[in-house]
């Protein structure tokens, strides 16, 4: 949030009202040559990292390197009559420069940042911010005063940069009190991409420049840190009690207490009270700042639950709409916030830091929290193609949740994922988009800010992390405008309209679908073909305009993620034809490209590491294309059928279809709606409001196989590559098995494989019918098709 001030300070203690349109421009460079003196505040190292950066960029922008002088030093006999004053030096007094950090629990606890760009006269500029506790003011305020002389910063590194060269530089008269409108700013990378200590310095040197907050805010509260307040080797031995229930009736020692034990709380108090004291050393104590701290504590990843007759009769199994939660494992926020008060009770001058993910996302009922409560948001299920001012249904309940959350405590703030799709084949998202307009709302619901979980993965997020600390910066951010600067500015004037619009027109695409998504397998009916093909003149008309040789690389690396973009849609088309040498050969390409961009700016993407497969990233897509291939081609198997593409379909909404035997051979099917095996039925289907919802619960599919009569007494297995959530198969109008309920994400466990050959009928048409349960708030049905085939024996291979 940008405020202009009238009052200047000119000089010692002088105050004087000036107008900023009675000031006038002050040239730190004339013709190569310095007219200004770095003036440095002393002993202030961040003051002096500011003025460093600033006679670094201004050199390379004009080759004159202006003096810099600790305040208090001699000025070199030639000084120039400019003096530009970084960190509070003597000419800040009076200036109202923020200052001050106090990390006591308060509603307004990290609000001091800022800083200050002011022109006091002619010769004279004050460059200056809060460098107290964890903020950077100073150094913030000098690469702002550099974007103001033409300094691009889009992604890490010199390569992100554009540095526009100027023999002659001159400021405009300034004078901006600048405040953020989030406290806490920052995407670290995570470890789902590799990067190196040498990424991750430049990575952290960036988020200076673009203005992201890096330092922790509130006490560490890591997934599985609950653990840490009784950890098992000392414990469990004594207390087997604290620790969670599995179904099985055991407590396992693990990082999972058992909130329900009264006596596990008491003693966590007690053992609180002397680690505070510095008596006894406490796991998930987290003194952060001298003087103010408190504890921090999550849960494990995942859904992890206590099965204990207790926590089961805790829970008040409101039956929420699926937010992670497993149909075994209800909710549990109600019980897990009950413990999270009576510790921020018992140490109200303590912040007790944890987060609202998984079985403990939605806000509790009937459980009101302490003002020192932190808590993290995670909404790991939440819709990614849509804004918040979408009427889509995960995105109106995301909101919702969040003002719940923001009424219990002020110290809130998101943990979400960019990219968005969690999954691995790095094809364009609309952050940057959506975020124009999230930023607006979150400022206006109060939160602190956002620390969202990254990955060096720029071929896919794009110009969305450097939108994103503009927007956490000042939430009326002009995004639009941002676009026109960039797209020309880093790719030239001819080149930037083509690039911009292929990443509009993506960006359009997934927000038409009423679809909600957060993996990118999901979308794969979007980005087709013929969507690709119809946005490649996009490609070859940037590959075609006049460049310099810095922007021919850039369009270089972007014509590589359309060609990825071109991949995923080729590869998918090929797995629906059961073209799996197709298939592979796309995926094949996909892995390549992620080679070819790294090697143009490692920031694109990170290669997998020789020999690892990951089942959603593009060389678990070849590998599971090649295993296919073999199983039908002869070297481990021979094809027999493929499932049908189209099949008849039926929705069972009040699960009858068993009783009434629709599998039945002779069932008339002439009523029966088709839908296809490949995409999931959201993919095909309308919504059933306006809201996004699907419909959901028991369907139906039915076709006809022709099996050759030449696998008379072969060994014959039907698979099937996808069915979500749970499935049961009849063939023939007899039962062949169950496929048990599995969530829908990714890595899960999608296919299902039978073997068949006891009921079918080789030389003959043969009825397959498959009932699937598609679970509320989910995705579901069938999809990636399937197929029959005969393994080989040993001796047949």
């Amino acid at each position: 949030m940008n405020t202009r001030v009238t009052c200047i300070t000119v000089g010692l203690g002088l105050t004087a009202l000036l107008r900023v349109s009675d000031a006038r421009a002050m040239t730190l460079v004339r013709d190569g040559v310095p007219q200004a003196v770095l003036i440095v505040e002393a002993d202030a190292v961040q003051s002096m990292q500011a003025a460093e950066a600033l006679q670094t960029y201004l050199e390379k922008m004009s080759g004159a390197k202006l003096p810099l002088v600790v305040e208090g030093g001699a000025l070199p006999a030639d000084a120039p009559a400019g003096r530009v004053h970084v960190g509070h030096t003597a000419a800040a007094k009076g200036q109202a420069v923020p200052s001050g950090f106090d990390p006591s629990v308060r509603d307004d606890t990290f609000e001091e940042e800022g800083y200050v760009l002011r022109t006091l006269d002619e010769n004279t500029l004050l460059v200056a911010g809060n460098n107290d506790g964890l903020y950077r003011g100073t150094i913030f305020a000098a690469y702002a005063l550099l974007e103001k002389l033409g300094c691009r910063f889009y992604f890490p590194g010199a390569w992100g940069e554009v540095i526009p060269e100027k023999r002659t530089l001159e400021v405009a008269a300034l004078d901006i009190l600048s405040r953020p409108d989030f406290a806490i700013r920052d995407i670290p990378l995570s470890g789902w991409i590799r990067t190196t200590g040498e990424e991750k310095k430049l990575y952290a040197e960036w988020g200076h420049k673009i203005g992201f907050s890096t330092s922790r805010h509130y006490p560490r509260s890591s997934d599985g840190s609950l653990g840490a307040l009784f950890p098992h080797k000392e414990f469990f031995g004594e207390h087997p009690d604290f620790y969670a229930m599995n179904q099985a009736g055991e407590r396992r020692a693990g990082a999972m207490l058992c909130l329900s034990n009264t006596n596990m709380i008491e003693m966590l108090i007690a053992r609180l009270r002397r680690g505070f004291a510095g008596e006894e050393k406490v796991g998930g104590i987290d003194e952060v700042w001298p003087g103010s701290g408190g504890m921090g504590f999550s849960p494990p990843d995942g859904t992890p639950y206590c099965y204990c007759p207790d926590c089961k009769q805790a829970s008040q199994n409101f039956n929420y709409p699926r937010y992670e939660n497993r149909p075994d494992r209800p909710m549990m926020s109600e019980q897990y916030f009950a413990f999270v008060k009576r510790l921020a009770e018992a140490f109200p001058d303590k912040w007790i830091a944890t987060g609202a993910y998984s079985l403990r996302e939605i806000p509790p009922q009937g459980v009101g929290l302490p003002d020192n409560v932190s808590i993290w948001h995670a909404p790991i299920t939440c819709d990614v193609l849509h804004p918040n001012d979408s009427n889509q249904w995960r995105r109106r309940q995301f909101v919702s949740i969040l003002r719940q959350w923001r009424a219990q405590t002020p110290h809130v703030f998101i943990y979400d994922y960019n990219p968005g799709f969690l999954t691995g084949m790095f094809v364009p998202e609309r952050d940057t988009e959506n975020m124009a307009v999230n930023a607006r709302l979150y400022r206006d619901i109060g939160i602190k800010g956002m620390r969202r979980e990254g990955r060096k993965a720029f071929m896919q997020t794009w110009i969305s992390y450097y939108v994103t600390a503009k927007l956490l910066w000042d939430a009326d951010t002009d995004v639009e405008a941002i676009k026109q600067d960039f797209y020309p500015t880093f790719f030239g004037p001819a080149a930037g309209p083509h690039v911009r619009a292929w990443w509009d027109a993506c960006a359009e695409r997934l927000v038409q679908s009423p679809l909600a998504a957060h993996e990118d397998w999901v979308v794969s009916h979007l980005y087709n073909q013929a969507f690709a093909d119809r946005i490649h003149a996009h490609v070859e008309k940037a590959l075609a305009a006049e460049t310099t040789p810095a922007q021919r690389e850039r369009v270089r690396a972007f014509a590589l993620i359309a060609e990825n973009l071109e991949s995923f849609a080729a590869m998918h088309a090929a797995f629906r034809a059961l073209d799996w040498k197709a298939a592979a050969a796309a995926a094949g390409r996909m892995e390549a490209i992620k080679t070819e961009l790294h090697a143009i700016y490692p920031f694109f993407m990170e290669p997998e590491r020789p020999g690892r497969v990951r089942v959603f990233f593009a060389e678990g897509y070849k590998q599971r294309a090649e295993t296919r291939l073999a199983q039908t081609d002869g070297t481990t198997g021979e094809l027999v059928a493929e499932l049908p593409l189209e099949m008849r379909f039926r929705r069972d909404p009040f699960n009858q279809g068993v009783i009434e035997q629709w599998y039945g051979e002779e069932v008339a099917v002439d009523a029966w709606e088709t839908r296809n095996t490949y995409d999931l039925l959201e993919q095909q289907e309308e919504p059933l409001d306006d809201e996004g919802h699907f419909y959901t619960g028991y369907v139906w599919y039915r076709g006809t196989i022709d099996v050759p009569a030449a696998f008379e007494g072969r060994e014959i297995n039907l698979l099937l590559e996808g069915l979500i959530n749970e499935g049961w198969v009849w063939i023939n109008g007899q039962y062949v098995g169950h496929r048990p309920w599995a969530r829908w994400w990714s890595h899960s466990a999608h296919p299902a494989e039978f073997a068949v050959r006891r009921l079918l009928r080789p030389g003959q048409r043969n009825t397959l019918a498959i009932r699937v349960l598609n679970d509320p708030d989910e995705v579901g049905g069938l999809y990636r098709r399937g197929f029959f085939y005969a393994p080989l024996t040993a001796t047949e291979k």
